[in-house]
């Protein structure tokens, strides 16, 4: 193979090839503990909102119905 693939431990930065030509240095990053070293996974947050949401506005109609 004349590539490698990397890929960062961070979800938000997606895996590319890089040319073993083009490869000048290898380093090793071993850990970094930080508030802001990510974004938020929103995904997460919105679906569980969005859930929640819907819950709520199906208990809101099964009570209208139940008052027709």
């Amino acid at each position: 193979t004349d590539s490698l693939t990397v890929a960062s431990d961070n979800l938000i930065y997606n895996p590319y090839e890089i040319k073993l030509s083009e490869i000048l240095e290898i380093w090793e990053y071993v850990a970094h503990i930080g508030r802001n070293d990510a974004a938020p996974d929103r995904n997460t947050d919105d679906a569980k909102s969005m859930f929640e949401n819907v819950m709520r506005e199906l208990d809101s109609i099964k009570k209208k119905m139940g008052e027709a």
